[in-house]
C-alpha cells in the first residue's frame, strides 16, 4: 500500500487541480526521511514531487534554498540518494549539480548495481556537463 506521504503527492501525479501540500510533504520527510526514496505508484518519490512542485511554482533557487535546508539522510543513504531514484524525467541541470557538489560521496553509492555514473550514463536526459561532475568525483 501507499505510504501517507504518497497521498500527498497524488495530486501532483495525476496532475488534478487539487493543490499539492508542499508544507506536509516537506514535513513527513523530516519526520521519516527514508520515504524520500520510497516510489510511488511505480513512478517518482515524494522527494521529486516535492521539488518538481517548488521549480514550477517557486523557480530553481527557491528549489536550491529547499535542498540546503534540509538533512542530507533525505537527499542520500548508504544505499541510495535521490539522484540515484531519478525516473523519467531528470531534475533540472543545476539542481543536479547542486546536489553533486553538496554531497559528493552519494557519487560512490551502488545502487541496484549501478552507480551514479552508471544512471545518468543511461538517462536522456543527462548532459555533458553533469557526467562529467561525476567523472571528476568517482570515475567509476
Amino acid at each position: 500500500g501507499n505510504l501517507p506521504i504518497h497521498c500527498l503527492c497524488t495530486p501532483m501525479m495525476e496532475g488534478t487541480s487539487n493543490p499539492i501540500r508542499s508544507d506536509l510533504i516537506e514535513m513527513l520527510l523530516l519526520a521519516c526521511p527514508e520515504t524520500s526514496f520510497l516510489p510511488f505508484q511505480g513512478e517518482e518519490t515524494p522527494f521529486y514531487v516535492l521539488l518538481k512542485h517548488f521549480v514550477q511554482t517557486q523557480g530553481v533557487d527557491r528549489a536550491l534554498e529547499l535542498i540546503s535546508s534540509m538533512p542530507s539522510n533525505i537527499i542520500f543513504n548508504q544505499y541510495t540518494s535521490v539522484l540515484h531514484q531519478v525516473c523519467n524525467v531528470l531534475p533540472p541541470e543545476r539542481i543536479c549539480q547542486y546536489i553533486i557538489s553538496q554531497y559528493p560521496d552519494l557519487c560512490r553509492i551502488t545502487h541496484n548495481g549501478n552507480t551514479l555514473l552508471h544512471v545518468m550514463c543511461s538517462h536522456e536526459q543527462s548532459t555533458l556537463p553533469l557526467i562529467e561532475s561525476i567523472i571528476g568525483i568517482y570515475p567509476e
